[in-house]
């Protein structure tokens, strides 16, 4: 089991270069406009949660093309990173800042009740 603090490290480690990779090496033009947003690694560093949030409206086809790419982008990782394994990358959709608009909508409408 590795430290958290290791953990802390290799997950911002893989965060930053799918980051890199997506943006330069992916010509894929679902994938474009996406952003790694978080990722987060099992104590074993064997498995990666990897949020991920675009500006496109549409995420629909999003997750696919990140599945089918997912060979090609952990394999990119593994040639970067110095790691014993190289984890298996699992996609989803950051629905954190949809979260917070429909928040910021909510609060705006209370206060708009209140005047």
């Amino acid at each position: 089991m590795a430290s958290s603090k290791r953990i802390d490290r290799v997950s911002e480690m893989v965060q930053r270069e799918l980051s890199w990779i997506l943006q330069n090496e992916i010509r894929d033009p679902r994938l474009s406009f996406c952003t790694v947003t978080h990722v987060e690694l099992s104590p074993d560093l064997r498995y990666a949660k990897v949020k991920i949030s675009s500006v496109n409206e549409s995420t629909d086809e999003l997750l696919p093309a990140l599945k089918k790419a997912s060979k090609f982008l952990r394999r990119q990782v593994g040639h970067r990173l110095e790691l014993k394994h190289v984890p298996e990358l699992f996609f989803s959709i950051d629905d954190t800042v949809d979260r917070l608009i429909e928040i910021d909508q909510m609060l705006a409408g209370l206060r708009d009740s209140d005047y």
